[in-house]
């Protein structure tokens, strides 16, 4: 048992958030998820130099094209209100140039700093789940989440408003050889609808797989 070391894991982006439980040996580890991650979003170099649609491009073109012709190897000072000044004004132009609303100095910042926006309310239901958590474990006064607990504060899950949050077991996304888990998947939702395209993104044993796809309609 000394080798058994539960790890909590939380995280916020905007209105969303989870928290999950990792137990040695019982369900996948941290390593294992990597691949469910979110992708850090990126742009084409060619749409934003060429064909802007996003005041994300505008941003994207003043501090990655003009800041180098006009600056040469100097590096660009996220921290200078005055460099990022520069960017926004920059970026400004060539919105205006292509009739693109939305560049701001918030999203200036938001885009170069890559900062994700943060609510209170989100940050404090996620902290207080995983302190439960870590109580639930140390105490064993109630069963710990079976193991992971996504919050959707905007969009809802499963698009109810008295339901805002689902759990539903972690899979090995990316197995390593010290894992030796097993795979389970678990989704508590209102509908058979969730369910079923769950099991559809995942690599199911022949035994487990949807004889029939005709059960979701689009």
């Amino acid at each position: 048992m000394e080798t058994v070391r539960p790890m909590i894991d939380g995280g916020t982006e905007g209105f969303k958030g989870q928290a999950r439980l990792f137990l040695p040996f019982k369900n996948a580890c941290y390593e294992c998820t990597l691949g469910d991650l979110p992708k850090q979003t990126t742009f084409q170099f060619g749409t934003i130099a060429e064909t802007p649609r996003l005041p994300e491009h505008c941003v994207q073109y003043a501090y990655v094209i003009e800041w180098e012709k006009h600056h040469g190897n100097q590096k660009l000072d996220t921290d200078s209100a005055e460099d990022m000044t520069w960017v926004y004004e920059r970026a400004k132009e060539r919105s205006e140039l292509f009739g693109i609303q939305g560049v701001t100095y918030m999203l200036t910042m938001g885009v170069v700093k890559n900062i994700i926006p943060a609510i209170a309310s989100t940050k404090a239901l996620i902290s207080a789940a995983c302190v439960l958590e870590a109580l639930k474990v140390a105490t064993y006064i109630s069963h710990p989440v079976d193991n992971y607990m996504m919050y959707m504060g905007q969009s809802m899950c499963p698009r109810t408003p008295s339901n805002t949050s689902a759990s539903l077991w972690l899979s090995q996304s990316r197995p390593i050889p010290r894992c030796r888990s097993s795979w389970k998947a678990h989704y508590s939702a209102a509908t058979f609808r969730p369910f079923c395209q769950l099991l559809q993104r995942h690599s199911l044993p022949a035994s487990l797989q949807l004889s029939r796809n005709s059960t979701i309609t689009s």
